[in-house]
């Protein structure tokens, strides 16, 4: 099947233009419920912290557990529930695509397929995990074919005992351009095979979020076969979109720089004024600005996109 990108991206732009307003409050909804909840759990490590150097005596001993667990159990649960909550996005779209106008309520929609999104969602980690496996297994026996570098080798026999007993340390004493020239090789053959192998996966399995999303009742094997059978011969074609996307992709990416800044600045010996929860708040907050507005503005043209992509290679 002959897709354009840009007729695509056009189509999108003409089916978007009357639902724009429509499509650009869902994606607030969404985005800023999300950011909303990392940040709320941002504040309560920083009051955590806070608590700890005010009172880090015995009497405040309880308050700190009760709100250490609190924070704990509170990251534990929105890692968990907030894909559910985004996938509905999904959902949104995919009415836009068709040119019907979504209720808000249609971002709860992945609550409503509790069930089969998370067993596709759990069926889609053991297929990648399981190919990963596969991939490091064949990458350790190809490593074992590779000539070994003689003075390389002769420093680790010269340094057995040493390395056995603290390897980390052992080769952090070795010369540098040793160790890269060894190495090189293996990254080689492991970047092959991660290109041949895990990409062409990915893109396999693009469409089930789309199918569980779709057609209510559709179950997780279903899901994966569909996206499977669907996206035999155009991953390339999806390649290419994303591809056409590239300055979304960028953008994200600095955006996320963004985020982790705390990280970042430290590493390249910037000390920052503050405490690290409170950096890291700081950081996210400005990341959680940006990309509300980034997404307000880009994300409908995009989302639209790739999900006409979808309903052209379903035939629609």
């Amino acid at each position: 099947m002959a897709i354009s990108i840009r007729q695509l991206r056009l189509d999108a732009q003409n089916t978007l233009t009357p639902q724009l307003n429509a499509a650009r409050k869902l994606v607030l909804i969404s985005q800023g419920v999300v950011f909303g909840v990392n940040l709320l759990l941002s504040l309560l490590e920083v009051l955590l912290e806070l608590m700890m150097d005010s009172n880090g005596g015995l009497s405040g001993m309880a308050l700190r557990s009760v709100l250490s667990t609190v924070t704990a159990l509170s990251s534990l649960a929105a890692s968990f529930l907030i894909p559910f909550w985004s996938i509905g996005l999904t959902f949104a779209f995919v009415h836009i695509a068709r040119q019907q106008t979504p209720e808000t309520g249609s971002l709860l929609e992945g609550f409503n397929r509790f069930g089969p999104f998370l067993r596709y969602s759990l069926l889609k980690v053991l297929i990648i995990t399981g190919v990963t496996f596969g991939v490091c297994y064949l990458f350790m026996v190809l490593v074992s074919f590779l000539p070994t570098n003689p003075e390389l080798t002769a420093i680790i026999l010269e340094n057995q005992d040493a390395f056995l007993a603290d390897p980390e340390a052992t080769l952090a004493q070795f010369p540098r351009h040793l160790l890269l020239e060894a190495m090189l090789p293996g990254l080689l053959i492991l970047a092959a095979l991660l290109l041949v192998v895990m990409v062409p996966l990915m893109y396999r399995l693009q469409l089930g979020d789309y199918a569980i999303m779709d057609k209510p009742g559709t179950g997780a094997f279903a899901a994966i076969s569909f996206s499977m059978r669907t996206m035999k011969g155009n991953c390339l074609k999806a390649f290419k979109l994303d591809l056409h996307f590239w300055w979304y992709g960028l953008a994200t990416g600095a955006l996320v720089a963004l985020s982790q800044l705390d990280t970042i600045l430290p590493a390249l010996g910037v000390a920052l004024p503050m405490s690290d929860s409170i950096s890291h708040l700081i950081c996210y907050a400005l990341y959680a600005a940006g990309a509300l507005v980034f997404n307000w503005h880009f994300m409908p043209l995009v989302q639209t996109t790739y999900t006409k992509f979808y309903l052209t290679l379903k035939g629609e």
